[in-house]
């Protein structure tokens, strides 16, 4: 023998075919291809199912919408959080504040109900106090209110 290794035969690096899911109803007699699409679209005739078939079946779907459900609930919880973090929505541990009447957050939240106070300066939300009652805070206890809350 010479002194050379033999070679290894390699494997092939290709990947095997993908193949498609293949489903538990899909060999029913009641999942029939539906004409002219080409085979590619089946459609499933429910009262054609047997009690087990039927049972199978709604086991299925009633996964399918816990799924979705559980899905949804995700993104609802997901958003609430991207609001919490852009500043939108104050965070849990923040407890609602309940000001007194008069002061300056009262008024704020009486001016700008709906968090309007995030997108205008504290001149302007004083000057709108000032005209609804001209005895209303001061601009700095407006300042240091807004301060407070940014």
């Amino acid at each position: 023998m010479s002194g050379r290794k033999k070679r290894r035969p390699q494997r092939s690096r290709r990947h095997p075919r993908a193949r498609r899911a293949h489903y538990p109803y899909e060999d029913w007699p009641a999942f029939k291809r539906v004409p002219g699409t080409d085979g590619r679209l089946m459609g499933l005739d429910l009262d054609e199912l047997t009690p087990e078939q039927r049972a199978e079946w709604d086991r299925q779907t009633a996964e399918g919408k816990r799924l979705r459900e559980l899905h949804e609930r995700f993104a609802k919880k997901m958003a609430h959080r991207t609001a919490v973090r852009d500043g939108l929505l104050p965070p849990p541990w923040m407890k609602p504040s309940n000001p007194k009447p008069g002061s300056a957050a009262a008024w704020i939240d009486t001016v700008c109900p709906n968090g309007e106070w995030r997108l205008k300066s504290a001149k302007a939300i004083w000057r709108e106090i000032k005209a609804c009652d001209p005895e209303g805070p001061s601009y700095r206890a407006v300042a240091r209110e807004l301060k407070m809350r940014r």
